[in-house]
């Protein structure tokens, strides 16, 4: 994986820190101000960056004085500590998807050109070393707000980042042994817990609270966060939006369901799997009240599958289908 530089992207270098007036937006600006947060929000690295340009072309955002000695300070002492480091054929980082067996499938682009850009181009990363999730940013995109429209801007992205910085945290804390295994299964590693809580980790709703995320970042800006960022290991890389897929959804559910079986001192048997192979799920407003009123050990098995699959939104039929090896308790 190619080398990063991981500065840090401040919250109070990110808004301005100049005072800035309020006026009167007019169309135009409203509809700018519309393209801007569309990009700062949902954009690619490179689309990201490119507004940032213009933004300081246009006088909005300038660079922030204060870290530009610091900079010139850092980028001389790397030269004179590596001044024979030849990084030129350095790879860099492959563009994989997650396979159907929940293995990264390798893959690179030999074609592809280095970027001359703070980002990557192709899209945000949380990256993956040593057991350990970050996040990292490029010193060189901290900038100064110079209006209100550039504060706005160094906001919205300063947002975007803590968000990604805040699931990097959540992974590498709750969800480990998913980021050094790189399998789906143990996305469901607290699943039982978190169906006694009724939170749902699997779907972004839920996954604001369990990761911290709200109040500050809305389930809309999370869905476009995810779209345009990639899970990156040294040898391979997944959408983050893996984690609230069919399959999170359904290993998430057997897991639930082994580990509420495993609690009472038994096993999933085949024999529990054929005669509870159809259990309905109801959907209504007026079932789902009434599943959160009951309390988790009041529950019996069959209940509890309806309670599990109605949090994740799956077809229990399509749960066995997908996990019945691990359901019986079968490693991949």
């Amino acid at each position: 994986m190619s080398p990063r530089n991981t500065s840090s992207l401040q919250a109070d270098t990110a808004i301005g820190r100049q005072a800035v007036g309020r006026r009167t937006a007019s169309p135009k600006s409203q509809a700018r101000r519309g393209v801007l947060l569309a990009t700062i929000r949902g954009g690619t690295p490179l689309q990201v960056e490119q507004l940032l340009s213009s933004l300081e072309a246009s006088g909005d955002i300038g660079p922030d004085e204060d870290i530009i000695q610091d900079e010139v300070a850092a980028d001389e002492a790397m030269l004179e500590m590596d001044a024979d480091m030849d990084l030129g054929d350095e790879d860099e980082p492959s563009t994989e998807d997650w396979g159907d067996e929940g293995a990264v499938q390798s893959g690179s682009d030999e074609d592809s050109e280095p970027s001359t850009i703070p980002f990557a181009p192709r899209c945000f990363e949380i990256v993956v070393t040593d057991r350990t999730c970050s996040v990292p940013v490029d010193g060189k995109c901290i900038r100064s707000a110079r209006t209100p429209l550039g504060q706005q801007a160094l906001y919205e992205l300063e947002s975007r980042v803590w968000a990604l910085r805040r699931i990097a945290v959540w992974l590498t804390e709750r969800r480990v042994d998913f980021v050094c295994n790189r399998d789906l299964w143990h996305l469901g590693c607290e699943a039982l817990d978190d169906v006694k809580c009724g939170r749902t980790p699997v779907e972004q709703k839920s996954f604001l609270h369990c990761a911290g995320l709200e109040p500050k970042i809305s389930e809309e800006s999370l869905s476009r966060y995810i779209r345009a960022t990639d899970i990156a290991w040294t040898d391979g890389s997944a959408p983050l939006d893996i984690l609230f897929s069919d399959g999170a959804k359904r290993t998430w559910v057997a897991n639930a369901v082994r580990q509420f079986v495993m609690e009472s001192g038994e096993a999933v048997s085949d024999a529990v799997l054929d005669e509870y192979a159809s259990v309905p799920v109801n959907r209504s407003a007026a079932r789902r009240r009434r599943l959160a009123q009951m309390a988790p050990e009041s529950l019996d098995l069959p209940t509890f599958i309806e309670k599990a699959n109605m949090l994740a939104g799956t077809r229990w039929q399509d749960v066995v289908s997908c996990c019945r090896g691990r359901l019986l308790g079968a490693r991949r």
